[in-house]
């Protein structure tokens, strides 16, 4: 399983594509100083607002693309075929692929916090807990959304499992929203699509937490947060699980 990580991760880091992800990565994030020179006391607000949003979209980014392409291309050279003819069990191959591309995601997320963080300082902004807690809150999204990929990869296409997997990455934002909605507007048949949303799909909402890093004047529930990232955790495992079962049964002839 690790093994099969660390080539995985060697692998998609020497992606050209990876590279460019990452440059215009870190350029816009380095925008967010243009932003801070304009801004009319709202400099902080405007840097960590858009320097997260920056560090999230990047990483669906990084991770749609390498992830929807990630078994295919396994199936389309052969070379799982060499992979699963030595001592290895199918779901330690599809377990090592998951934290391959976890650590590569990891690592570019690291890298642009760091960069982040570093122009606030730069910029004498105060670094809350806040903020730290919203990166991994991020990365944590990020995980379940290669687990997401890698769930549709193992019985689609490539691009019906990248087109999928974003669906249920936007869905998974609109859970919360739509019961509020419900509740303001006294519509049931709203609050119950919330609910099923928030049933089904992982609940990408809750983890969205760029708002409370930016407006103090939100309060912020450590125990909701908790309860989010546990729950965040349960369903990737369950991804992983379903993901291993479909892959067990698979039959590499026909593909």
């Amino acid at each position: 399983m690790f093994p099969i990580a660390i080539n995985s991760f060697r692998e998609f880091i020497r992606n050209k594509i990876l590279s460019l992800i990452t440059f215009f990565a870190l350029l816009l994030i380095g925008f967010s100083l243009f932003l801070a020179s304009i801004s009319m006391g709202e400099s902080t607000r405007l840097v960590v607002d858009f320097g997260l949003q920056m560090i999230e979209l990047f990483g669906v980014l990084t991770v749609a693309f390498l992830g929807s392409q990630m078994l295919f291309r396994e199936l389309e050279w052969r070379t799982i075929y060499l992979i699963l003819s030595k001592p290895i069990e199918r779901h330690e191959f599809l377990i090592g692929k998951f934290l391959g591309l976890a650590m590569v995601m990891l690592l570019l997320v690291g890298i642009e916090s760091i960069a982040l963080l570093a122009i606030m300082a730069m910029k004498g902004m105060i670094i809350s807990p806040l903020i730290l807690l919203s990166l991994l809150t991020i990365s944590i999204k990020l995980l379940i959304l290669i687990g997401v990929i890698i769930f549709f990869s193992t019985f689609t296409a490539p691009l019906i499992a990248l087109s999928s997997s974003v669906a249920v990455y936007l869905i998974g934002h609109t859970g919360s929203d739509l019961i509020t909605m419900g509740l303001r507007t006294g519509n049931n048949l709203i609050i119950a699509m919330g609910r099923f949303i928030e049933v089904v799909f992982p609940n990408m909402e809750a983890l969205s937490l760029p708002k409370y890093a930016i407006n103090s004047s939100v309060v912020l529930s450590s125990t909701n947060v908790m309860i989010a990232i546990g729950i965040a955790l349960a369903y990737i495992t369950i991804l992983l699980i379903s993901a291993s079962w479909i892959f067990n049964r698979k039959n590499f002839e026909r593909f």
